[in-house]
């Protein structure tokens, strides 16, 4: 390992330090809203001078809800070291001052001031006749490159958004634990295993997907285990105690982690960045909530009871006597009778 890699993990580690020492089982204070799509136009000019400005301010598409921009975040700042080719090439990129807002699926709501978002796209050299590496651009040229964003987050602090609408049933999660599997050269989600998920209620049969992370205070995860703020999306049931189930659907749940990096040993990934090589991240979390509408609470179907049908017949036997009633005429005593 080099003194250069060894001298950035020490100064991550030292960071981080105070932190992990002081971190408690809590509510994250980040919500990492994942972005699965959008994208944005940047020009750069370089025939006089260096101008750069959007052809297409970024758009941004949530699988959890709406995002709506207003006005003209900063401009992209690129993954280092990476060539942005004539066709697409995944890479990371981080865009700031990001004005609006984001609705929520689950009804929550949130007003976007000065955010960060934090992404890997494809993107490619849409007018130009070459590649060109982000940090040096061509002189007396002008490069258009197009973004398309693949995976990602926009990150939001937890208390900006409003409560969620009641009635709400609120499942307990006491603790588990998970591996972050990011695929090198891809501009794809990293793949999220839960190894458990316990909570006091029942048995949880969940599932996992869009994995967004916001680690510690410097945005890298460290071969030390390090608080991370980890968003996913969670669908699934809970077999409740009672008999009831719990209906997870499309519920975008943020929990605080510890975290670290276990592969390559001794390396530091930086959030969002396309890798070379495959990254592992192994974590354990404790005391998170998953709420749900409790119209999503349903009981067990009690069948209805059934009882036994009767069927009348007339019974064929001939040998049967039919019951006789005596005629009664005018003169008869029964006809004089009085009623």
């Amino acid at each position: 390992m080099s003194n250069s890699l060894m001298l950035k993990i020490s100064t991550v580690a030292a960071a981080a330090g105070a932190a992990v020492m002081q971190m408690p089982s809590a509510e994250a204070q980040t919500i990492a809203v994942p972005v699965t799509g959008g994208g944005f136009v940047v020009r750069y000019d370089t025939t006089e001078g260096f101008n750069a400005s959007y052809v297409t301010t970024p758009t941004f598409v949530t699988p959890v809800g709406t995002i709506a921009v207003t006005g003209t975040p900063s401009l992209p700042v690129w993954q280092p070291g990476i060539t942005i080719d004539l066709t697409d090439t995944p890479i990371g990129v981080n865009i700031n001052n990001i004005n609006g807002s984001i609705s929520l699926n689950d009804g929550r709501n949130a007003t976007l001031v000065n955010n960060q978002a934090f992404l890997q796209a494809l993107a490619r050299v849409t007018q130009g006749v070459e590649p060109v590496l982000p940090e040096e651009l061509p002189s007396f040229t002008v490069t258009d490159i197009t973004a398309k964003f693949q995976s990602g987050s926009l990150n939001v602090p937890q208390s900006a958004f409003s409560a969620l609408p009641s009635p709400q049933v609120v499942i307990p999660i006491t603790n588990g634990t998970f591996t972050l599997n990011i695929p090198e050269n891809q501009a794809a989600f990293p793949v999220i295993t839960f190894n458990s998920v316990i909570t006091p209620l029942g048995t949880a049969n969940l599932t996992f997907t869009f994995p967004a992370s916001v680690p510690c205070q410097c945005g890298s995860f460290i071969p030390i285990a390090s608080p991370a703020d980890i968003s996913v999306v969670a669908n699934g049931t809970i077999a409740l105690n009672d008999g009831r189930t719990a209906n997870i659907n499309n519920r975008l749940v943020t929990f605080q982690a510890n975290a670290r990096v276990t592969n390559p040993i001794f390396s530091i990934y930086t959030v969002a960045d396309v890798p070379e090589v495959p990254f592992t991240v192994v974590g354990d979390f404790s005391n998170f909530n998953i709420s749900i509408p409790a119209s999503d609470i349903t009981s067990p179907v009690t069948p209805s009871p059934t009882f036994p049908t009767f069927q009348f017949t007339q019974d064929s036997n001939n040998n049967l006597v039919p019951n006789q009633f005596p005629e009664i005429t005018d003169d008869s005593p029964l006809a004089q009778r009085r009623f």
